[in-house]
């Protein structure tokens, strides 16, 4: 009949079906072992620690105990091949049986075969029990995997971890030496880029007029170029700078010439920047500025902060002292009020430089705590009312940052930045003081008269330069020689009225500009 036919036909498949199934199932198997067997020589002959002399004991024990547990995972797997080759043997004997029952059907002329209930009721048990046998085969086989491959793996890996620890610490220093080798390049370049603008670089700042002030004196030809003209003697003159900043410049204009001295404070250069004008020129605004749009002051001290801060593996130590020098006097303004005028400061010099023993020095890890230290040194600074200035300061500003500096290799340099506001340049009789605030006005110009001596000393290139002939100069020194950095900041009023304070102003920062540092 056409239906038992039929389902001996599916039979038929479905027995086919599961011996390719077997046969796929063994190649996957022999794969297996192919790559564990590959894995555990590789490990064994790779791994740097089993031929070190000094660990050659346990880790040709660690060696051989992989090497059983391996062997033990291979016989087992061997045994379930076997099983899964005699399951294949006894599918193709089925197969072979039936083709031979259906062929002797045939030749006997039997069309309409049909196997016996008996025979298919044996096929089919046959091939459950097979079915179950494959199925715990492969469930066993899996549980074996997923216990013995991640031991194998995890030992394979502790083998090899002293390797891969000695690659990356040896990556690692060599790194760190490219980089310290880098950063050595860059501080070279950057000071030769300073070098190369002059050591001595003047700026001039032209503040607006005020309300009061009517007429200008001052004019721009050129970016980089200012003009002054006497209208009472019908003369007029050009000078040009490294940076000419007109009356609508920013705060944040200025100090982007400044940022590179920063640097070079940080790369181990003593640097020194001066404000320079006549009383209510702009140096105190220019300096200090206000909370709101603040000065060369607190743009330094962040900036300092924000480069320290950016390279790794070097120790930045700050420290900040404040001093005054007034009345040829130096003062020391972050003193207790107790002591102050104890001792009388003097400049000597050092091993490192001049230094002033017994001046206060105050460790700074932040702006603000800088920016404190200023607050209390202003508010100690002697100033006065004179007729160019209500609120004049009567001596030197003296802002000073030392640094101790270790790079990653351990070497230890100093520096020291210096920010000086100085006391107003104008005449005698043009400030309108007498008396006690007149003399104060004899030792600001004989103070900044001495400065002048040593910038004209400096451009003729003189054997001799009279730092001693001023404290002011004498604490300067380290600033105005050798291979420092420094920048002398000229305000200027652009007001008629002062031409001739603004003319002499000009004229020193030319000679000032004439200056070539050596060492």
């Amino acid at each position: 009949p056409p239906a038992p036919k039929a389902a001996g036909g599916m039979a038929d498949d479905a027995a086919k079906q599961r011996i390719s199934d077997l046969e796929t199932a063994l190649r996957k198997q022999q794969k297996v072992i192919l790559k564990l067997q590959a894995n555990g020589g590789a490990s064994a002959e790779g791994s740097p620690v089993s031929t070190a002399p000094s660990s050659t004991v346990g880790t040709s024990e660690s060696e051989a105990g992989l090497r059983r547990e391996l062997e033990a995972a291979a016989e087992k797997i061997k045994e379930q091949e076997k099983k899964l080759q005699q399951l294949a043997k006894l599918y193709k004997k089925v197969d072979q049986e039936k083709k031979e029952a259906l062929e002797a059907a045939k030749s006997a002329g039997g069309k309409g075969f049909t196997p016996s209930p008996g025979l298919l009721e044996g096929i089919r048990s046959s091939l459950a029990a097979n079915r179950a046998q494959v199925v715990a085969l492969r469930s066993e086989v899996e549980q074996s995997m997923r216990t013995q491959l991640p031991a194998f793996l995890e030992e394979a890996m502790k083998a090899k971890l002293p390797e891969l620890q000695g690659m990356v610490e040896g990556a690692s220093r060599e790194w760190r030496e490219k980089y310290n080798m880098e950063c050595e390049k860059r501080r070279k370049l950057h000071n030769l880029v300073q070098e190369l603008k002059g050591n001595i670089r003047v700026y001039v700042r032209v503040r607006p007029l005020n309300a009061h002030e009517t007429g200008k004196c001052i004019s721009f030809p050129s970016p980089d170029e200012i003009q002054i003209r006497n209208e009472e003697t019908n003369t007029k003159k050009t000078w040009q700078f490294n940076q000419v900043l007109q009356e609508n410049s920013t705060q944040a204009q200025l100090f982007e010439g400044v940022r590179d001295l920063v640097v070079s404070m940080l790369d181990g250069y003593n640097v020194c920047i001066f404000a320079y004008g006549q009383t209510g020129a702009g140096k105190t605004h220019s300096m200090q500025g206000t909370p709101d749009n603040p000065g060369i002051y607190m743009r330094t001290f962040n900036e300092l902060f924000k480069v320290s801060k950016e390279r790794a593996g070097w120790q930045v130590e700050l420290k900040g002292a404040i001093v005054e020098v007034y009345n040829e006097e130096i003062r020391d303004l972050l003193a207790d009020r107790n002591d102050r005028g104890k001792q009388k400061l003097s400049v000597k010099q050092g091993k490192e430089g001049n230094y002033v023993p017994g001046l206060t020095m105050k460790e700074v890890r932040n702006p603000q705590e800088v920016d404190d230290l200023l607050a209390i040194g202003s508010q100690n600074r002697t100033v006065a009312c004179t007729d160019m200035n209500a609120h004049s300061s009567r001596s030197h500003l003296l802002v000073q940052i030392y640094g101790t500096l270790t790079n990653p290799e351990g070497k230890t340099k100093t520096s020291c930045i210096t920010l000086v506001d100085l006391a107003g340049s104008e005449r005698l009789a043009k400030s309108g003081v007498s008396g006690d605030q007149a003399k104060e006005a004899i030792a600001i110009n004989k103070s900044l008269s001495a400065l002048g001596d040593v910038i004209n000393a400096r451009a003729a290139k003189s054997s001799h330069t009279p730092f001693r002939n001023s404290a002011l100069t004498h604490l300067l020194q380290d600033s105005l020689s050798g291979d420092s950095k420094t920048l002398m900041l000229l305000q200027i009023n652009p007001c008629k009225d002062h031409v001739e304070e603004s003319l002499c102003s000009l004229q020193f920062g030319a000679r000032v500009n004439n200056v070539e540092m050596k060492k």
